[in-house]
């Protein structure tokens, strides 16, 4: 039996914690309320979360009964507080609270867990900020070519985890994995050892760091 009061495991665990034993029911939900055009985003992201559970909830910017809220907070972080956030869940709403949209994606983040059966969110206290301002992720794709679809499936997993930095190592003696117009050689399929002839091209390149762009990832390249 699922206990809707159970503590759920937290990745990275949050700057502080503090639970309450009562839950906020998503079935019980009537709105997403986003009065700061800055979080629209995160509110549609949320959404669209929401969505996949199974809960097609509208955004606001007001509503009666029992509501999820993302709105600006001036959030006390040590460090690195551009990507801080609170979230304040009770029975009747849950208030989250960023002082950036990067920050209330990261919070989106963190729902993702609370929300472990897709139904209810247990009722706590976090104020959260990243202990290190850059937190990567390296594929080297020099060695090992991995097609577009696979690259963005991982970038999805790392935004769940709140990494930020993807190093993508693009050359190597092995194989030149970024077509060049100017040098065409360097990705035909005779001066590579390995996979030969797989290489990305400019377009995708660019389709690559706007898919990062849209979860608050800086694509490093190294060539």
């Amino acid at each position: 039996v699922f206990n809707a009061t159970a503590k759920p495991a937290l990745i990275p665990m949050p700057q502080q914690v503090k639970w309450d034993s009562s839950y906020f029911p998503m079935y019980n939900c009537k709105a997403i309320i986003v009065k700061d055009s800055l979080f629209l985003n995160e509110g549609e992201k949320l959404q669209k979360l929401l969505l996949q559970n199974g809960w097609n909830i509208p955004i606001s910017n007001t509503a009666n009964g029992k509501v999820i809220e993302l709105r600006f907070g001036d959030i006390p972080a040590l460090q690195n507080k551009d990507e801080a956030y609170s979230i304040h869940a009770t029975t009747s709403s849950i208030i989250i609270s960023a002082n950036t949209s990067h920050g209330s994606f990261n919070a989106i983040q963190t729902f993702r867990q609370l929300m472990r059966d897709g139904k209810t969110i247990p009722s706590c206290t976090i104020t959260d900020w990243p202990a290190f301002a850059w937190r990567g992720y390296m594929i080297d794709a020099g060695r090992n070519y991995m097609p577009m679809n696979l690259l963005k499936q991982q970038v999805d997993v790392m935004s769940n985890y709140k990494l930020n930095i993807f190093h993508l190592h693009l050359t190597e003696d092995i194989a030149w994995r970024l077509a060049i117009k100017q040098y065409p050689q360097l990705t035909d399929p005779q001066t590579m050892i390995r996979n030969k002839g797989q290489f990305y091209s400019e377009e995708e390149l660019k389709e690559l760091i706007a898919f990062c762009n849209e979860r608050y990832i800086t694509l490093v390249p190294e060539i």
